[in-house]
């Protein structure tokens, strides 16, 4: 965390490389736990800044460097899902957090539209982890 309440967190082991049978090696974004590692570090993010006092908003953003071939491994079903990434860099819309979600499947909902692209790089239209409402299901 910066002096002005700025926090960068980078996690290079949220992509990881799986063997798929007749191609090699594929890099993955392993769902659910993607959307959950996401949403979890945001909370936590947040739950620290109200504990040092610092007031919303909050300004998230969220970028995947290196995503080209990326693919989805989607763990509940043990298959890959979707396809490859064309693209080297995923750029997610930026969300400004007005004031703290009262729980998780809250924040969530907010961070919907995130992970929707990372899904829509993939070509999806949404992540599976949330119902046709755009609630959070986890993947179930």
């Amino acid at each position: 965390m910066f002096r002005n309440g700025f926090v960068e967190v980078s996690n290079a082991k949220t992509l990881a490389t799986r063997e798929m049978p007749g191609v090699g090696p594929v890099n993955q974004i392993h769902q659910p736990h993607f959307d959950e590692i996401i949403i979890g570090t945001v909370d936590s993010i947040l739950s620290c800044q109200q504990q040092l006092g610092l007031a919303p908003p909050t300004g998230v953003m969220l970028s995947l460097l290196r995503a080209r071939g990326c693919r989805i491994w989607y763990t509940h079903y043990q298959e890959w899902s979707g396809d490859p990434i064309e693209r080297d860099e995923i750029i997610c819309p930026e969300l400004v957090i007005e004031q703290r979600p009262g729980d998780q499947k809250a924040l969530a909902r907010l961070l919907k539209p995130m992970l929707d692209t990372v899904w829509n790089a993939c070509g999806h239209p949404r992540s599976w982890n949330f119902n046709p409402a755009g609630e959070w299901t986890g993947g179930t």
